[in-house]
């Protein structure tokens, strides 16, 4: 199963030099990516967080295994890159990780 989504978050412009057509700018974009492969029993994702206004990224890669109903190991890698804006506080903070559920 493929299951792409987006999504954007357009405010007011504050430049006072932009046209009355452009007074809306795209500041945050999200996008999602789930596919379902091995009979559903292995879910691979990434899901993404774009700052257009200052080209800052974070991106969750992960892969979900169904060991069973009730049992579910998971990995992934959080990625986080930006020179300025608002995910330069975590611009050093990517780190894989990994997580074992049990659900009842």
């Amino acid at each position: 199963m493929f299951n792409p989504s987006a999504q954007m978050r357009i405010r007011p412009s504050t430049d006072s030099t932009r046209t009355s057509t452009s007074l809306l700018s795209p500041d945050i974009i999200t996008g999602e990516e789930v596919s379902k492969v091995l009979g559903n029993t292995l879910t691979l994702s990434t899901f993404a967080y774009v700052d257009v206004s200052d080209g800052g990224i974070f991106n969750r890669f992960s892969a979900d295994y169904a060991v069973s109903d009730q049992v579910h190991a998971l990995i992934g890698y959080d990625y986080f890159h930006a020179d300025k804006g608002m995910f330069l506080l975590y611009a050093h903070n990517s780190e894989a990780w990994m997580k074992l559920k049990y659900s009842f």
